[in-house]
């Protein structure tokens, strides 16, 4: 049956399925299961800054998983407790040296509150949304809250997240902002290509295994990585984009707002069982010169002040 006689003879549940996992998963957390039949599937997780685990299109994998199976808990470093995942988003604190058990800022180590879903019905078909607030607060001061909603459809390839950025404090507060979005094979392969117009790519260090910021290489034998920044994103009416096509034609895009985060870096894990890669929009430097300033280092919002960003995955 396809979706449509699917929607026809009433069938809603198998159609667009979520399922909310009150206990802990096989890797240690939360999950909520969005299956959306002929699409995407993909998991969302509540205590990770509601960030996307797992992620399947037409039932073959996106996402890229860590080897770790199974997350030690705080106390132990960030590389000790990387899942991975389709997303995992960084700051909005900072997008430096990664700390105190999270990767490059405490979204992904925050949960979320007031997280919702719902299911829309319509003529054309069945959108699915899943909503959650992520406060990154102190008692005395910082008070910037996310609230992030994660939508998905019957009639719409692309999975989206949307976040809208606000500053509830009461003085300008830093919010540096990164989406890591992890692909793996076989959204991945040797040979490869990875599409970004940009004025021009710099590498953060030059590594033998990955010369070269367009073209995937072999799997290596040793650790080592590769991260990548293209200064001068090219946009069209205001989305930049990043193509990446497989030897055997498979394409996976990843479009984001670049209004609101005109910065994108590349990272690439060329080991052996390991092997990723991740594309990640940003608003503000996270290696270049001008990292060195704290005038640069984070947009700084005012009180009141609300800056919204988006990232699109379209797999296939």
């Amino acid at each position: 049956m396809t979706v449509a006689d699917l929607l026809r003879a009433g069938l809603l549940r198998p159609t667009a399925a979520v399922d909310v996992v009150e206990g802990r998963d096989e890797r240690g957390i939360r999950r909520i299961t969005v299956r959306v039949a002929d699409g995407w599937s993909f998991d969302v997780l509540p205590d990770r800054g509601l960030d996307i685990g797992g992620a399947w299109w037409r039932g073959t994998p996106g996402a890229w998983r860590s080897p770790i199976e199974t997350d030690p808990g705080p106390g132990r470093g960030w590389g000790d407790r990387f899942l991975g995942g389709l997303l995992v988003t960084c700051g909005p604190d900072q997008i430096g040296v990664a700390r105190d058990g999270a990767l490059h800022g405490r979204h992904s180590a925050t949960p979320a509150h007031d997280v919702a879903w719902r299911r829309t019905l319509s003529p054309a078909g069945v959108s699915v949304e899943i909503t959650g607030t992520i406060d990154d607060v102190h008692m005395f001061g910082r008070h910037v809250r996310i609230r992030r909603a994660i939508t998905t459809s019957t009639v719409d390839e692309a999975l989206r997240v949307h976040d809208r950025v606000e500053n509830l404090g009461l003085e300008p507060a830093p919010v540096a902002l990164l989406y890591h979005v992890n692909l793996g094979a076989p959204a991945i392969a040797p040979g490869a290509r990875v599409s970004i117009e940009a004025e021009r790519t710099i590498a953060r260090e030059h590594t033998q295994s990955v010369p070269d910021a367009t073209v995937l290489p072999d799997p290596i034998q040793h650790t080592e990585e590769t991260v990548f920044a293209h200064i001068g994103v090219r946009a069209d009416d205001g989305t930049a984009r990043a193509i990446v096509t497989t030897p055997d034609g498979r394409r996976t895009e990843v479009a984001w707002s670049a209004g609101t985060l005109p910065r994108c870096y590349q990272w690439v894990l060329p080991t052996r069982g390991g092997w990723a890669l991740g594309i990640e929009p940003a608003n503000a430097p996270l290696f270049e010169p001008e990292r060195e300033s704290e005038q640069t280092r984070a947009v700084r919002v005012s009180p009141g002040e609300v800056i919204e960003t988006s990232v699109a995955i379209t797999y296939g």
